[in-house]
């Protein structure tokens, strides 16, 4: 979507920072896996595939003997929750604890991987899209409507969910911890910062959150909400 170049700069100004409202949660820096380079194409439609790979790996858990399981799901672009929440419910009777990851892939290249457990999914909520854009012509028009206003060095990752993913039992936005391989090449790793873009009221919200960089150069931190988000290494400074 282009982005209207006469929005009035007093009120842009106005209403570029909110205060943080998304805290920290989740895992801690240095503990997050890595992601591989590639993976392999499975056949079949999302939702099936998802299912028939959750109940083979369930499966093998229980044959072996391992209490754990980790299913991947890789080509997978969107879920519904309630296929995620099956899996769960599949994985629980069985008396494994699981967890999904799913893999979206440009090619043969893995560009992010979702991580979701069985506490996330009892509250995630419609159909969830894990795809994830870092290139092409949006990007490229909100680098140069960020650079407009901020003078920072910084990365764009688009998630193409919008919104939240859903809200736990005190109405708190669910986090979902994410994985995903944008350029931190000219960003110090060690003080990343990542604001939501809101383009409708043009407002950037802090994320709180951890976040690490594993050997494979991926971004893993925790993503209360979809849409755009730019990566930093300072807070956001007004040219």
């Amino acid at each position: 979507m282009r982005f209207n170049k006469m929005i009035c700069l007093t009120v842009v100004i106005s209403a570029l920072l909110v205060v943080p409202v998304f805290a920290a949660t989740g895992y801690g820096p240095g503990v997050a896996p890595d992601v591989p380079a590639f993976v392999p194409t499975q056949p079949g439609t999302a939702e099936a595939r998802a299912v028939t790979t959750a109940r083979t790996a369930i499966q093998q858990a229980v044959s072996r003997g391992n209490g754990e399981t980790t299913i991947t799901l890789a080509n997978t672009p969107t879920l519904n929750s309630a296929t995620l929440q099956e899996i769960f419910d599949m994985a629980d009777r069985a008396g494994v604890d699981a967890t999904v990851q799913v893999d979206v892939r440009h090619g043969n290249s893995v560009v992010s991987r979702t991580i979701i457990d069985a506490e996330t999914a009892a509250y995630l909520y419609g159909v969830i899209d894990f795809r994830v854009n870092l290139t092409g012509y949006e990007i490229d028009e909100i680098r140069r409507f960020v650079s407009t206003f901020f003078d920072n060095e910084f990365t764009v990752i688009r998630y193409n969910h919008l919104g939240a993913f859903g809200r736990d039992s005190d109405d708190r936005l669910v986090r979902v911890q994410t994985a995903v391989n944008a350029s931190t090449a000219r960003l110090n790793t060690s003080n990343l910062r990542f604001y939501a873009l809101n383009r409708e009221h043009t407002t950037f919200a802090l994320i709180e959150t951890p976040s690490t960089v594993d050997r494979n150069g991926f971004v893993h931190f925790n993503l209360p909400v979809g849409g755009i988000i730019i990566m930093t290494d300072r807070a956001l400074n007004q040219r």
